[in-house]
């Protein structure tokens, strides 16, 4: 499996590498109303008849030394991973391009490990840590 690419999310996933790269993302940071895409490349065969599992897990990445206390203290709720699971047929040759789209507006602002998980044992494993900012947006401002 190939590292993780953050694309341009709109107004659709892209299809192979080279459309990839020309609509990659030169960062880590997004904001929370920004829909991104993430592709990756599987390489190898599976038989036709396969299954192939893939689980993504974005992980909130807690650095904060009073969040952290305060959610010991059961003053804040505590954050918990959001893990999707599906199977694609693994009948796809060599080489096959995927991508899946990531709505952060579904996610408070903060730092996550994005983990993409490809097959069962052994697993493929790529991961990347990112920054969800949130909207900056203007009040009254007026010219």
């Amino acid at each position: 499996m190939s590292d993780l690419l953050f694309v341009d999310g709109s107004p659709s996933l892209p299809a192979d590498l080279d459309e990839a790269v020309a609509r990659a993302h030169g960062g880590t940071k997004f904001q929370r109303n920004q829909k991104i895409g993430l592709f990756w490349e599987l390489y190898g065969r599976t038989p036709a008849d396969s299954a192939l599992p893939i689980s993504l897990t974005i992980t909130p990445v807690d650095q904060s030394f009073l969040r952290r206390t305060f959610r010991a203290l059961h003053i804040a709720p505590r954050l918990t991973p959001l893990n999707i699971r599906w199977q694609e047929n693994g009948a796809s040759g060599v080489l096959s391009a995927r991508s899946v789209l990531l709505d952060l507006s579904l996610v408070p602002a903060g730092k996550y490990s994005v983990k993409l998980e490809v097959g069962s044992y052994p697993t493929a494993v790529a991961s990347r840590v990112i920054e969800v900012k949130q909207d900056v947006t203007r009040s009254g401002a007026g010219p």
